[in-house]
């Protein structure tokens, strides 16, 4: 049976980030809902939606199956998704921030994604690996092997579903632009990436809410020490599975170097086209000319409709301290 699940989406194209435009958006969902009243008049006409597109078009009308009375839309919880452009160097602090302030606008709910979040700092690479000098990495390459560390390690976690289920913190923009974004294209030119990040992975960050960082070795990735981290082969061997098909996240990783992302290919192959499906395109920081890539923060718990306005209020809001705080 084919389900389809109603999305309202506010198109921020129009509504610019510090308009005030987003919340009288969702105001107007708010409206919108109450004026169509689905259930109000079942089983008539109100009861059948056709949907247009390639895949559910020949599927059409769907029967609405929730709700069944009117009144019912007051219980309806409505999963938020938000969509925004993020420096590179924010994504480490919102890692952090999920595990230390889970009411937070952009912090997941479910507390798996806070365990797959990884953050990552200079103490990661105090073995100098691959002769890489401390002073070299940027904030924002900091970031992206977080964000790269997030996705490694949660491959296996989602097997047979879409990899953007491994975290909820989801780039639109593809991997190999945010390399070049972070200038790691510059600061790793004679360098291996991956191997890079395979001595990173041997690390992980105290994740009990304590507020001062503890850092310790993942025994998953590791079989030394803090001065000699010793990855084992766990990330060489590690995949991201959809069905039959598969692609190791070490080719993965390399070929972000090379400036393929072959993750985003497998998303769109196989899975959901989410994950880097907008390619090289990014936006402008708020208030800067500076342009970061696109993300969507996912599994930030839900809404009922009356909140609608509310709740795309404070996330504008925290995306728009962050912005001004990076």
């Amino acid at each position: 049976m084919w389900e389809v699940p109603t999305e309202y989406i506010l198109d921020g194209r129009r509504l610019k980030l510090g308009s005030g435009k987003a919340a009288r958006a969702a105001q107007r969902v708010t409206n919108d809902l109450e004026d169509w009243s689905p259930g109000a008049n079942a089983p008539d006409f109100d009861r059948f939606v056709w949907v247009e597109g390639e895949k559910v078009g020949h599927l059409t009308p769907f029967t609405i199956t929730k709700p069944t009375k009117s009144q019912d839309l007051n219980k309806i919880d409505w999963a938020r998704r938000v969509t925004a452009p993020m420096p590179l160097r924010v994504i480490n602090k919102l890692m952090r921030q999920g595990i230390l302030d889970p009411d937070g606008p952009l912090s997941p709910v479910l507390p798996k994604f806070k365990e797959r979040m990884v953050w990552v700092g200079l103490e990661y690479f105090r073995s100098r690996p691959q002769g890489i000098e401390l002073r070299d990495l940027t904030d924002d390459a900091l970031r992206f092997f977080a964000l790269v560390l997030s996705y490694a390690k949660a491959s296996g976690s989602c097997s047979g579903r879409s990899p953007k289920f491994s975290t909820s913190i989801m780039p639109r923009t593809d991997f190999a632009t945010m390399f070049r974004l972070a200038n790691l294209d510059n600061i790793l030119r004679d360098k291996s990436f991956y191997e890079i990040v395979k001595i990173a992975s041997c690390y992980e960050i105290d994740k009990t809410g304590h507020i001062k960082r503890v850092i310790s070795i993942d025994p998953r990735y590791s079989n030394g020490t803090l001065e000699e981290p010793l990855p084992n082969n766990k990330l060489d061997t590690a995949q991201f599975v959809i069905g039959e098909a598969k692609i190791n996240v070490r080719d993965w990783l390399e070929g972000i170097q090379h400036g393929t992302d072959i993750l985003s290919e497998f998303d769109a192959d196989h899975g959901d086209t989410q994950i880097g499906a907008l390619g090289m395109r990014t936006e402008r920081v708020f208030g800067r000319q500076e342009l970061a890539p696109i993300f969507v923060f996912r599994n930030l718990g839900s809404s009922k409709k009356e909140a609608f306005a509310r709740d795309v209020q404070e996330a504008e809001e925290c995306v728009i301290r962050l912005h001004m705080g990076s």
